[in-house]
């Protein structure tokens, strides 16, 4: 595992590839709606990116004091209720 995300964009001549995540831990999960994306990683939290202009929206640290069940990681999950609404559970937490 290389520990980044990648996104590839084709164009008729040529493949670039911009590098969204890297060296901040593993990514856990990944949500697109239309030009946004946004990805959580097992270190820092959530980050949302317009991947058609390549800038970063935002940021959410982590949850502090989210459970851990008997060793079990707890799961973040990410659900685009709209264009500009990101639901976000983590654990026994709502963001």
């Amino acid at each position: 595992v290389s520990g980044k995300l990648i996104l590839n964009k084709k164009a008729p001549f040529n493949k670039k590839e911009v590098i969204l995540h890297e060296e901040e831990g593993n990514v856990i999960n990944i949500a697109w709606r239309k030009d946004l994306v946004a990805w959580a990683n097992s270190k820092r939290g959530i980050k949302i990116m317009d991947i058609e202009k390549e800038e970063p929206i935002t940021g959410l640290a982590k949850p502090k004091g989210v459970v851990e069940y008997k060793n079990i990681k707890p799961k973040c999950l990410l659900y685009w209720e709209s264009d500009s609404i990101l639901l976000v559970g983590w654990g026994d937490t709502f963001l």
